[in-house]
């Protein structure tokens, strides 16, 4: 439609000068979710010869409430399904059938009843580089049309993200610090603004008495309170960070 192409002429114009892999994988999803409703979506990259995802951006919606799924419950193995796709280099639309369950990130958190879920691959220069998906609870939700305008959608973050070169640095670097992160004896984590754990070594477990890192991610949802011995602290790094924007 022409609201679709006018929306896809300002996302290349954002898009040129996004600055990093995960601003575009925010600027592509954040479009997606003004040209189709979903309840869920997660933009991934995919090494071939490794055959293995890394995630740039999922979210979820719990209760009425879009949250974004912490990387530590995104797969890191394409499922059959997503194999298919990142393999043949072809969309899929798939169906969901009343009382199955559907993941929103193909692993991540899944949406229970009926639903209809959208799968494109995103191709760079060198191949198939990742995969973009949407998914909704309504059962007819999307159709071929805008399966089509999905690639569309995912070509555009192909062109950028293969702009930066971004997919082997991705990958090493994802691979070099969770060796060194699972490895560490000093406890390393990382967080939402908001205070909510999204990583968490097992270090970090030991040291505050957990039995795991992911006991531990579920357990604190306040990391100035729980982790911090002066609160404060957290309050002063979160404003260097606004400030200096690093």
């Amino acid at each position: 439609s022409i609201g679709n192409s006018a929306a896809l002429r300002q996302l290349s114009r954002r898009l040129e000068a996004a600055g990093h892999a995960e601003e575009v994988a925010e600027l592509v999803l954040s479009l997606a979710g003004e040209l189709f409703q979903w309840e869920a979506a997660c933009l991934v990259l995919y090494s071939a010869p490794q055959e293995r995802l890394v995630p740039l951006l999922a979210f979820e919606t719990l209760e009425g409430k879009r949250s974004r799924v912490p990387p530590s419950k995104l797969p890191r193995v394409p499922t059959p399904v997503l194999r298919k796709v990142l393999q043949e280099g072809t969309p899929l639309l798939t169906g969901l059938a009343p009382g199955s369950a559907a993941s929103a990130a193909d692993g991540a958190q899944p949406l229970s009843g009926t639903g209809c879920r959208m799968l494109v691959p995103i191709h760079g220069e060198g191949g198939i580089m990742g995969a973009l998906w949407v998914q909704s609870q309504r059962l007819d939700a999307y159709s071929r049309e805008e399966l089509d305008w999905l690639q569309v959608l995912a070509d555009e973050c192909g062109g950028a993200l293969e702009h930066m070169k971004v997919v082997e640095t991705l990958l090493a670097a994802d691979a070099k610090y969770r060796s060194l992160a699972e490895n560490a004896t000093e406890g390393i984590f990382q967080t939402t603004p908001e205070g909510r754990l999204l990583e968490a070594n097992p270090a970090l477990a030991r040291i505050f008495g957990y039995a795991s890192a992911e006991e531990m991610i579920e357990a604190v949802s306040d990391v100035a309170r729980q982790m911090y011995a002066r609160p404060e602290q957290r309050l002063e790094l979160l404003r260097l960070i606004a400030a200096q924007d690093s």
